[in-house]
């Protein structure tokens, strides 16, 4: 790889002249895949050096700069369009993936409400089970019975009564 200065010293012109060059079309849509810049310099590899050289020729671009530049633009189409199949395909197990996720969660849901609705019944029976054994007048196996107070009436007629 070679920078901008290193090319033009090596055609013997500018590096304002190579930069304008690369800017013109056909350079331009050719030319950005095989450039890189690290910090504020630029770096063009093997390919894109001929092609620059190429350019500055006095005659117009030869066939065969043309046909490496479109196999150049080809194969960097070709990437994309193979990096954007990959990336659709991911979507796709993503989205398959969310179903199943959203199945799983319905059912935790209907699961959680089925739960709730039996503790529910649950509670309600075993309230029913205590009323009737409190109505029979049996003592429930856990529960502690408080004796109860004695008003003033009660107390006065149990007086009167014995």
């Amino acid at each position: 790889m070679k920078t901008i200065a290193q090319i033009a010293s090596e055609i013997g012109v500018s590096r304002q002249a190579v930069y304008k060059k690369i800017k013109q079309e056909p350079l331009s849509t050719g030319l950005q895949t095989l450039m890189s810049t690290k910090g504020n310099t630029v770096y063009i590899d093997d390919s894109g050096e001929n092609l620059i050289k190429s350019a500055f020729n006095k005659e117009a671009l030869s066939s065969d700069a043309v046909n490496q530049m479109s196999t150049i633009v080809n194969e960097y189409i070709k990437s994309l369009q193979e990096r954007a199949d990959f990336l659709e395909k991911q979507i796709l197990v993503k989205d398959e993936q969310i179903r199943e996720l959203n199945a799983r969660l319905t059912e935790s849901n209907t699961a959680l409400v089925t739960a709730q609705q039996s503790a529910q019944a649950a509670q309600a029976l075993h309230a029913g089970t205590m009323q009737k054994q409190l109505a029979d007048g049996d003592t429930p196996v856990n529960t502690v019975v408080e004796p109860l107070r004695k008003g003033f009436f009660q107390k006065f007629l149990k007086k009167a009564v014995h």
